[in-house]
């Protein structure tokens, strides 16, 4: 998970849109949605350090 990701998927969830949010990083649609997919596939496979339960 690499820091443009997030910054992406924070810009997506402020513009709820893949084009604007795609624009305001100066880069097409299709490469931004690239990043959010890698994103939720990094996060699906449980690669974070949380615990599967979320609590301590």
């Amino acid at each position: 998970m690499d820091l443009s990701s997030l910054r992406y998927a924070i810009t997506l969830a402020e513009e709820l849109h893949f084009g604007r949010a795609a624009q305001r990083h100066y880069i097409s649609a299709r490469p931004f949605g690239r990043h959010i997919q890698n994103l939720e596939r990094e996060r699906a496979s449980g690669c974070s350090n949380a615990p599967a339960g979320g609590s301590p």
